[in-house]
């Protein structure tokens, strides 16, 4: 018979698993260099088998735990997203890709929500690291030994990713997740001295990579993580000062997004963010044509308007680059209420349990992980930082942390 310490490192295992297979990278990676593959991964047969084996063998390993205590609050908004996602297979326009990149989803995130349900807030923590952390090394490994695609054309390390902002994500998620992990269990010693040096790994990795949206979104997690520990520490009048601050912050950044190509030229980046924003004034285009159900959850890219869209501009996109607005294009408005009622959840999740020990980190998390997704599409099936959004908002509302 299993003991009950037994369960739960196997379902520790899992989630590290779940982690690892949401980088998508790693999988790729291992399918192209011992296998041939055609065309896009998202419809390659055995990939894609390799993905749901993960996630129904991760949900198998938290079901082990025992009955999971998680707050319906969030659950119920979280399960009527993916319900939704589901559902617009039914009005898709490529239905086969949809009820794949939908149920892969739902599973998953069922998985992690079980997972993380079942295991305490320092092993969900340790997960994270572990996951990033290997990321990062075999990324390292991978430049190291010339491995082919491991750099790009202008010499950034892409590692085992082909993709240098995948790589920068999961380094710059690296660094929020050890900086929060020393933090709030510093009095291990062993994480004492493992934590900075994982900290300082991930800065220099996605220095290499050179992805300034995972920074930025890393810059914000390590910001409201410090504004976390300061309410904490803080008597009613410092309170105070600090909503105000963070209110402040909330409309400066409601601002730099409104004035994008501004805030582009003055930091000196592409105006269109590397085609981003008018990627972006496709997808509400073509969104306009079926507002309120959509195209199907990543089925949108098949429209014809769209593809004649991508080529004026110069871009092949399959994705918007804004997670926000890969749902409003796939799900329309349905899926944009069910995503909001699901971040409304979440922000209030957050702020009953901001005086938790553990609050600095899953509340820098999930910030990140907002904010990514204004600059990726991180909403969706095998997407690290939806995972990690998830993750911080269970572990944020699990019962007996």
């Amino acid at each position: 018979m299993i003991s009950d310490p037994q369960r739960r490192r196997v379902a520790w295992l899992a989630l590290v698993v779940v982690f690892l297979v949401g980088m998508r990278g790693l999988v790729y990676r291992v399918r192209l260099q011992f296998g041939d593959a055609s065309g896009s991964l998202l419809d390659d047969v055995p990939t894609q088998v390799v993905f749901h084996a993960a996630y129904v063998l991760a949900l198998m390993a938290g079901v082990s735990l025992g009955r999971p205590r998680f707050d319906r609050r969030v659950v119920v908004p979280l399960g009527a997203l993916c319900a939704v996602l589901v559902a617009s297979t039914l009005w898709s326009i490529e239905w086969g890709r949809t009820l794949n990149q939908s149920l892969l989803m739902a599973v998953g995130t069922l998985a992690v929500v079980i997972l993380v349900s079942g295991l305490r807030a320092h092993e969900v923590a340790a997960a994270l690291v572990a996951a990033t952390g290997i990321g990062v090394v075999l990324s390292i490994v991978a430049v190291a030994a010339g491995w082919d695609y491991s750099t790009d054309h202008r010499a950034r390390m892409t590692g085992i990713f082909y993709n240098r902002n995948a790589l920068g994500l999961v380094a710059s998620v690296l660094v929020v997740a050890a900086a929060g992990w020393w933090w709030c269990n510093r009095v291990d010693r062993r994480v004492r001295i493992a934590g900075p040096i994982l900290v300082v790994t991930g800065l220099v990795v996605w220095w290499r990579s050179g992805s300034a949206t995972a920074m930025i979104a890393a810059a914000t997690g390590l910001a409201v993580g410090l504004w976390v520990i300061a309410f904490q520490r803080g008597d009613s009048n410092r309170r105070t000062a600090l909503r105000w601050i963070a209110l402040v912050s909330a409309v400066v950044t409601v601002l730099a997004v409104s004035m994008r190509e501004q805030v582009a030229q003055w930091i000196g980046r592409d105006a269109t963010f590397t085609g981003r924003t008018s990627t972006w004034d496709i997808v509400i285009d073509a969104w306009q044509q079926r507002p309120l159900f959509g195209f199907g959850f990543f089925a949108g890219w098949f429209d014809s308007d769209v593809r004649a869209g991508l080529r004026e501009i110069g871009y092949n996109h399959w994705e918007a680059h804004n997670g926000y607005l890969e749902v409003l294009l796939g799900a329309g408005v349905i899926g944009a209420v069910a995503l909001v009622w699901f971040i409304v959840a979440a922000v209030r999740a957050l702020r009953s349990s901001i005086h938790e020990r553990w609050a600095p980190w899953f509340v820098s998390l999930v910030a990140m992980s907002l904010v990514v997704n204004i600059g990726e599409t991180g909403i969706g099936a095998n997407r690290l930082a939806w995972f990690v959004l998830v993750a911080g908002v269970v572990s944020a509302r699990a019962v007996d942390r």
